[in-house]
């Protein structure tokens, strides 16, 4: 998967030639939930986890 499509649904890195951020931010809607359910270092884990599915998901579309 390329680290700039994980970069655009992450979000919480800036990607400034993607333009406008018209998507949500999933690093930012995922990780407060997950830090809360698995601790600071496992929320981090799940919620990249969590962006390689979204980020895989949208390679499937592209193909």
């Amino acid at each position: 998967m390329c680290r700039r499509v994980f970069a655009v649904i992450d979000g919480r890195t800036t990607v400034p030639e993607h333009g406008d951020r018209d998507m949500p931010v999933w690093g930012r809607q995922f990780l407060p939930g997950d830090t809360r359910k698995y601790g600071q270092n496992g929320g981090e884990i799940v919620t990249t986890e969590r962006i390689h599915g979204l980020a895989g998901y949208v390679q499937t579309l592209q193909h």
